[in-house]
């Protein structure tokens, strides 16, 4: 067993020599003859069925054999000709169950080949805490869109989970493509294949809206929006955000704000600036004067940038003089520097968003004349921001492009409130 540890790695015939006799192979030889088997003669799941028994099987083991199922035998690999199969994932979960692997880079690869062969569904089946516990921290956070639906939807609400995650989901919940039924198909049809015996139903738009309303629940009934926790202002700004401006629910939103006026201080100017950034958006949408005196009223003194952008798109619905004004008295005030990761300044934004206030307006001209005066100012400098902003000009073309103007015009509205709702 020492030898075949050490020796299989440079000579593999060794195997087919000790295959003579009735070899009892040790964890450490059985995981050497796993891991340096080539897979041309016999498979490395046979290996491990023929020789494996309740001594020898370690967690070295069982993920040397989960790596040659799901990232293929070396002959596979070398020629490129390596496919992940249902039945593979199958026999991994079912190793992965009846273990106490603790490996991040397993847990990663049995995760992306739930994704690659479309039945994240088969989380479900899974019963190892380890890996339960990984994937609340990390796993989830890897997901996307529909993904990450259903495979918050296999766990446990009242599992402590984090607060960014839940942020994540809720985010996800009210942004996904409605039309899940194509891809519900191939994950129905796989999750059956996988489990056998086990239950999948579809995750359509009432799921989805039963794990949203779930998740909401959750965060009234725990109050995870209002922990002594730095990490529940995310939270507070997701809520403020969703009801605001996804559920277009006012009411809500006010009570969630006059309630973390008291409970959840830390950070309530933040909190205040995404409720008039939902106030403007309600305006836009609704064109109800009332909703932008009140943005009016809870106006911060040091305005933040992306407000003062709302502002500009908010007041070209009905004054765009007044997004002029706001312009002008602000321009020359804020910065020129580019941010460091968005690579952004704050009088390009500005810009951008004036320029996008007059061509929601149909007056192209002066959006051309403020792009060219804001140049000619050093206003904005950056080639690439000024490339950037330069592409507000195809959205106006977009919208235009044919002669149907009520279309059009929805067109810009709809952008409008997209750009508001993402500053």
């Amino acid at each position: 067993n020492e030898l075949l540890s050490h020796g299989l790695n440079y000579d593999f015939s060794l195997f087919h020599k000790v295959s003579k006799y009735n070899h009892d192979w040790s964890s450490d030889s059985l995981q050497s003859l796993i891991r340096n088997n080539p897979g041309r003669v016999f498979s490395s799941w046979d290996l491990y069925e023929k020789f494996s028994n309740e001594s020898n099987v370690t967690n070295a083991v069982i993920e040397v054999v989960i790596n040659k199922l799901l990232a293929g035998e070396k002959v596979e690999i070398r020629d490129n000709e390596f496919k992940l199969s249902l039945s593979n994932l199958s026999r991994s979960l079912n190793l992965l169950n009846g273990s106490s692997i603790d490996n991040e880079d397993i847990f990663t690869l049995i995760l992306n080949s739930m994704s690659e062969l479309n039945v994240i569904s088969g989380l479900k089946l899974i019963t190892n805490e380890r890996f339960k516990n990984w994937f609340l921290l990390k796993g989830l956070a890897g997901l996307q869109c529909r993904q990450l639906l259903i495979g918050f939807d296999s766990i446990d609400l009242n599992t402590a989970l984090l607060k960014e995650i839940i942020t994540k989901v809720l985010d996800t919940s009210f942004k996904i493509n409605e039309d899940l039924d194509k891809s519900n198909e191939m994950e129905e049809v796989n999750f059956k294949e996988l489990s056998q015996t086990g239950e999948y139903t579809p995750f359509s738009t009432i799921e989805n809206t039963q794990l949203r309303n779930k998740l909401l629940e959750f965060i009234d009934s725990t109050e995870l929006d209002i922990a002594p926790a730095p990490e529940s202002l995310l939270i507070r700004l997701k809520l403020i955000e969703i009801y605001g401006m996804y559920a277009n629910d006012i009411t809500k939103v006010l009570e969630k704000y006059h309630k973390y006026q008291i409970h959840g201080k830390f950070g309530i100017e933040i909190i205040q600036s995404k409720l008039i950034q939902s106030f403007i958006y309600q305006f836009i949408s609704t064109k109800d004067d009332h909703l932008l005196k009140i943005a009016e009223t809870l106006n911060l003194e040091d305005i933040p940038i992306p407000i003062l952008q709302a502002f500009i798109l908010g007041y070209s619905t009905n004054n765009i003089d007044q997004s002029l004004k706001l312009y002008n008295d602000y321009i020359q005030q804020v910065s020129k520097k580019l941010n460091d990761v968005t690579k952004r300044s704050p009088t390009g934004l500005l810009t951008e968003s004036l320029m996008l206030a007059f061509l929601s307006n149909k007056d192209r001209e002066f959006a051309y004349l403020l792009f060219d005066k804001a140049i000619d100012n050093a206003i904005i400098s950056d080639e690439l921001e000024i490339a950037t902003i330069k592409k507000v000009f195809k959205v106006y073309g977009d919208a235009y492009n044919d002669e149907n103007e009520d279309a059009a015009t929805q067109f810009f509205h709809n952008h409008l409130l997209k750009t508001v709702r993402d500053l």
